[in-house]
């Protein structure tokens, strides 16, 4: 009885089986490392950062809507209110009267969203007696800027109840994160120094967000920590600061202080809203006020104190919002971050997110090597979609930013370049095109045409049509002819 050589023990199935595993190992692999490097690049470059920014505002818009938040309360100065005073700047006696109405149903802290650094109208020492009596008030601020000098906090108030209101801009305007911490406010040289354009490392400036949230929690025993990382661990929230380059979906994000994601709740009912005259009025049950955040700002369209959010998609006719809003929405974030009732936004390490593109690389690619029907493959390419969105947005719910549009552009991509990749081979152009490159550096074909600037278009039109591209269309025909004849021959 004779042995076959172990070279023939394997059926000639499994043989194939491997060599067409062989196949689809090189041009999947080839094809999805080209493709994922060459995205990975690119979002190196900051090309797709309006992209991955477009996608986070989407998922955004299509996160539940959560209602309002009970635990705060907004007083809006709007245009009826200042129509109905006859006061274009709310006069500080008028404030006065609010922020004495406020105090007797007991919140916990009032947020001071009005600039005041100078008298408006009667009533300058009865605001300035509240504010620096009441241990409850937090007034506002602003930074300097490189083009504008910094609104000073009215005077008298004590710097541990002095917060500032800035909201960071991304491109287009829109807010997306808000600013927790700053150490180091810059100062112009015309203006008088001040809490908020005087820096004094020792004693950060905290942004009017942060300060409320910080006053509401220290009643429930809930204080910031520091950790041995320099970062703010409050309640069960860590605070983790964007770094100033590249952060999940943005090539740099500027961010030379402390900031975070400012993850919204809800697009127009965040939380309830009152007017300045039903305080005014003592109109407000004091249940509404009592134990609770509240927030006293402009909400007026004439004072032009209104931003874009990721719900207004970043276009001129998205609602805007009041800065009011969305310094009552910081707050609700941060206390419920701090409950553990919401996660903060976080996403992965650079290397987690090229794996995570990788894969899909890979997702597109094998759609493309076992499916060769078109409408089959078009529908397997859409249900990939549909999974790498679906699956990004569950992340999203949980707080997780995603690289979602460089995902989808690796999938596409890989796609259509195995596609070509196969049929080139399947064809024989990428053994001939291999084979014509090895004679040329072994020598075999030595090409002495000089080419001169005026016969070069005409000259690489000759080539082309007849020494290289019908030596490949040959040489991929004999290659098919000879793959036929082992084929039928096993």
């Amino acid at each position: 009885m004779t042995s076959s050589p172990p070279g023939d023990r394997l059926p000639v199935l499994t043989r194939k089986r491997l060599k067409a595993l062989r196949a689809l190992a090189a041009t999947l692999g080839v094809a999805s490392l080209v493709v994922t490097g060459a995205v990975v690049a690119i979002r190196q470059l900051g090309l797709l950062q309006g992209a991955e920014l477009d996608a986070y505002d989407t998922l955004v818009r299509r996160s539940p809507d959560l209602g309002p938040d009970e635990r705060l309360l907004v007083v809006g100065i709007s245009d009826q209110d200042i129509q109905s005073l006859s006061q274009p700047d709310i006069h500080d006696g008028t404030l006065a009267t609010a922020l004495q109405n406020l105090q007797q149903s007991e919140p916990r802290v009032i947020g001071l969203d009005v600039g005041r650094d100078l008298p408006v109208g009667e009533g300058r020492e009865e605001l300035l007696r509240v504010l620096r009596e009441s241990d409850r008030i937090i007034a506002g601020c602003t930074l300097s800027r490189a083009t504008e000098p910094s609104l000073a906090p009215p005077p008298g108030v004590p710097d541990e109840r002095v917060a500032f209101a800035d909201l960071p801009l991304d491109p287009r305007g829109i807010i997306r994160r808000t600013i927790l911490v700053v150490t180091e406010p810059s100062s112009l040289p015309q203006e008088t120094a001040h809490r908020c354009n005087t820096p004094d490392p020792g004693n950060p400036l905290v942004s009017l967000g942060l300060s409320m949230a910080l006053s509401y929690l220290r009643t429930d025993g809930i204080l910031p920590q520091p950790t041995p990382q320099g970062e703010i661990q409050l309640g069960k929230a860590l605070l983790k600061p964007l770094p100033e380059g590249q952060a999940a979906g943005y090539r740099r994000t500027g961010a030379t202080d402390y900031q975070v994601m400012l993850r919204y709740r809800s697009a127009s009912n965040a939380t309830p809203v009152v007017s300045l005259t039903d305080v005014l009025q003592n109109r407000v049950p004091p249940n509404q006020i009592k134990d609770r955040i509240v927030v006293i700002g402009y909400t007026s369209t004439i004072k032009k104190d209104i931003f874009q959010t990721p719900y207004g998609g970043g276009s001129d006719s998205g609602e805007p919002t009041a800065g009011v809003i969305i310094h009552a929405q910081s707050a609700s974030h941060l206390v419920s971050a701090a409950k553990g009732e919401r996660a903060l936004v976080w996403y992965w390490p650079w290397a987690v997110e090229i794996l995570w593109m990788l894969g899909w690389s890979l997702v597109g690619g094998s759609i493309a090597w076992f499916i060769s029907k078109a409408h089959w493959f078009l529908i397997a390419e859409g249900v990939a979609v549909l999974a790498l969105v679906g699956l990004s947005y569950l992340l999203f719910l949980q707080g997780g930013w995603v690289p979602l549009a460089p995902a989808a552009i690796a999938l596409f991509s890989t796609a259509l370049g195995v596609v070509i990749l196969d049929r080139a081979t399947k064809g024989g152009y990428t053994e001939a095109l291999f084979e014509q490159m090895k004679e040329k550096v072994q020598g075999v074909i030595k090409p002495a045409i000089e080419i001169d600037q005026d016969k070069r278009a005409r000259q690489v039109a000759e080539i082309t049509e007849s020494s290289y591209f019908k030596d490949l269309q040959r040489r991929a025909r004999e290659i098919r002819e000879r793959r036929a004849q082992e084929g039928s021959g096993e």
